[in-house]
């Protein structure tokens, strides 16, 4: 399966600080009031275009990476919670899919 495949769309940052993504709500006062600019910002994409991006995008402009919970399907076969039991810890939230281009801090 392709990544199109297991997860179709997603939360996708876009950082314009390089391949630095430094987290800042989109939603606080200082940048919702034009006071200052968000290093980041989160936009919905399909996968597919995701990767599009991903791929075209030159080095050094706008970086990307997908947040997406991990899907049903691959829960299902066990294998993810199996991993978690194993180190002893409860899930403290959905377990998520991280993507990005190598080199994302």
């Amino acid at each position: 399966p392709t990544l199109p495949w297991l997860i179709p769309s997603g939360q996708v940052r876009v950082s314009r600080a390089g391949a630095e993504f430094v987290f800042c709500k989109e939603s606080h006062p200082l940048v919702s009031a034009g006071l200052f600019s968000a290093p980041s910002r989160v936009v919905s994409l399909s996968t597919t275009e995701f990767v599009r991006k991903l791929c075209s995008v030159p080095d050094g402009y706008e970086r990307f990476y997908m947040q997406a919970d991990v899907p049903h399907s691959l829960l299902q076969a066990g294998k993810v919670p199996a991993m978690w039991r194993g180190l002893g810890t409860k899930q403290a939230q959905p377990l998520r899919l991280w993507v990005s281009a190598g080199g994302a801090v």
